[in-house]
């Protein structure tokens, strides 16, 4: 999906890649602007005086959570940590 979408200083900007190369943006024209509009990107300038655009993940967005860790309780390194003094005491 090419197309521009307004920069923060009222330039259009293009998803280019790090690279040089055309990229495309992950979303149609409608909700890239709407995004952009509700302050859901952030603009990064290059060195080129070009942007760099990134989506801001929320957690809890449309029922999504960001995950924090795949570990559960039960394998973490602290509870590693506590059954090996239980091991070691005497």
């Amino acid at each position: 999906m090419w197309f521009p979408i307004p920069g923060p200083d009222d330039s259009l900007v293009y998803p280019i890649r790090n690279d040089g190369s055309e990229g495309r943006w992950r979303l149609g024209k409608a909700n890239m602007l709407k995004k952009v509009a509700n302050g859901d990107v952030i603009f990064e300038k290059r060195n080129d005086s070009t942007y760099i655009v990134y989506e801001k993940i929320r957690n809890n967005e449309n029922g999504i959570k960001q995950l924090t860790t795949l570990f559960i309780e039960k394998y973490v390194n602290s509870r590693g940590t506590e059954i090996l003094k239980k091991l070691f005491e005497t």
